[in-house]
């Protein structure tokens, strides 16, 4: 997959999520604490990749170690966040397609030595890379830096965690990487369905079924 075909299909996402009612204080921070309960098995989902992953596959090995390290607490990050805005993430139940979104991935992981997780990591790498400097400024401007945190932390480090995970994925042979690129469609439509029924608002659930291969 080549970076100008992966942000094309980002940015048809983003401009469906940009429908959301961000500026709704209840939406915005359910949608952070729903991020919460997923972010917060990102380590996890990691880690039970690297002790799959085969014993010779040293790439592999060592990128998840170093993501691993890249991901650890951001979950913090979020309950800083909701703190400042008033709430605590006992709060907010986690929605059955929010258990959903990241427990189907501990089942995939099993079954492809790890490497399905890559569509997973790509899709939320990529959708906050792409979300734009304009649209944290936006949240910002309605919640403050200080209510931003999480986002405004992912945006600006996800674009080179996106370059990593697109270098590793078309290291891989085709077959891998048409089972990763499944995997982030799969990802997305549970994303989206999560989102819409978070904001109330029927989101078009579209990512183009084409070969993944570089």
């Amino acid at each position: 997959m080549k970076m100008t075909e992966l942000k094309k299909q980002v940015e048809e996402i983003c401009a469906q999520l940009e429908r959301l009612p961000w500026g709704d204080k209840q939406f915005y921070t359910n949608y952070l604490a729903q991020t919460h309960y997923f972010v917060s098995h990102s380590t996890r989902l990691l880690a039970r990749c690297i002790s799959v992953v085969p014993v010779e596959d040293h790439q592999q090995y060592d990128r998840l170690v170093e993501h691993l390290s890249e991901e650890d607490r951001h979950e913090v990050l979020i309950e800083q966040d909701l703190k400042r805005l008033g709430h605590d993430i006992k709060d907010f139940d986690e929605l059955a397609l929010t258990s959903a979104f990241y427990q189907t991935q501990f089942y995939k992981i099993d079954r492809t030595q790890g490497k399905s997780l890559y569509g997973y990591i790509l899709f939320l790498e990529a959708i906050a890379s792409f979300a734009g400097e304009n649209f944290v400024n936006l949240l910002e401007g309605q919640y403050g830096q200080k209510g931003c945190s999480f986002v405004r932390v992912h945006t600006q480090e996800d674009p080179e965690h996106v370059e990593k995970a697109l270098a590793m994925i078309n290291s891989l042979c085709p077959e891998d990487q048409q089972m990763i690129w499944s995997n982030f469609q799969e990802t997305c439509h549970i994303y989206m369905q999560m989102m819409s029924e978070l904001g109330g608002v029927p989101l078009k659930i579209r990512v183009n079924d084409t070969k993944a291969v570089a």
